[in-house]
Formats: C-alpha cells, structure tokens, sequence
C-alpha cells in the first residue's frame, strides 16, 4: 500500500517534483539492475546486452525504478523459464536501452494505452498479474524528466520492446546543459 501511495504522489507531482541529477555510468546501473531482477524473478531468465562506459546525467534512484519496472513488467508476462533481455547501446549522443521479452504480448488498442495511469491492458486482466497500471506511466514521466522519451512495441503472442533513449553525459559533467536539478518549472 505504501507504494501505490508513493507512486501516486509522484505521478501527482509532475513538473514539481526534484530530481538529483549527477553524471552516472549507465552501463553500471543496467548491471544492477538485471542483478536486481535476476533475484526477485527467478522463474525468468535475465540477459544483459551492456555496452561498457556509457554516462548520463541521471537522478539514480528514480531511473533505477525506470529499469525495475520495465523488468517487472517483462517478468510478469513471461513464461516460466521465459527470457528477458535488457540492451544498452551508445548511438552517437543518446543511449538506448531496450527491455525484450518472449511474453503473451499486448493488443494494439492495448500498446496505444500502455503509458496511461491505471489502465491495464487485456493482458494482465486475463493472466490476473499483480499492479495497479502505473508503472509504464512512472516510467514514461521519469524518463521525460530525464530528457529522453520511451516507445513501446508489441504484437499479441510475440513478447514486447520497451525502448527508452536517453542523452548522454561524459563522466565529469554533472549536469546537462540548460538543466537545473528539480524539474520545477
């Protein structure tokens, strides 16, 4: 219940809410979290894909959230035993991360609401998986927060891709260009 309560204030708080944005090896923080998945999801497989010494600004706690609910979500509708692959790659100056799953998949109608607060898709309604519908919409209002942007693809019976790019950082600045610390207008 905690948080469900947590997760409302920070989808209440949009453009309010600060974020402690220091330069971070993302390769790293992939890492962990795969690790992280790994233990809370043994039933599923976790492949990472993670290109070394990738950096960005980032507010650590809220984007390793960002990671644990695109892996939470990928674990959930994933088969036992079934595969996850999360990906992080350097394309010029944005990184990308994918999280890939094998799972039931979504409907179209289903992907076109995935990022609204409390919706859940057919999915999730027929296999009876635990949430309340705002993880995907956390995960879009934080990776926004962190000048990125996040798309998600896929087709019933074929698994989904989660793709979140974010700009990139070198190791010794703290904070992007034209960014203050809080997100407060």
């Amino acid at each position: 219940m905690s948080r469900l309560v947590a997760n409302l204030v920070l989808l209440s708080r949009e453009g309010q809410v600060s974020f402690d944005f220091k330069p971070l090896n993302l390769s790293e923080v992939c890492q962990r979290a795969i690790e992280r998945a790994r233990s809370s999801f043994p039933r599923c497989r976790f492949l990472g894909e993670v290109a070394d010494d990738v950096w960005a600004s980032l507010d650590e706690e809220r984007f390793s959230q960002v990671l644990a609910n695109l892996l939470q979500n990928a674990a959930a509708y994933s088969p036992d035993d079934g595969i996850v692959v999360l990906s992080l790659t350097r394309r010029g100056e944005v990184a990308e991360i994918e999280v890939l799953d094998y799972g039931c998949g979504m409907s179209e109608a289903d992907v076109a609401h995935a990022f609204d607060r409390f919706y859940r898709g057919s999915s999730a309604r027929e296999q009876r998986t635990e949430g309340y519908g705002l993880g995907l919409a956390i995960v879009r209002q934080v990776v926004q927060a962190h000048g990125g942007s996040v798309e998600l693809a896929s087709r019933l019976g074929e698994g989904a891709r989660v793709r979140v790019v974010l700009p990139i950082c070198e190791a010794e600045v703290a904070v992007l260009p034209g960014r203050s610390t809080s997100s407060a207008p």
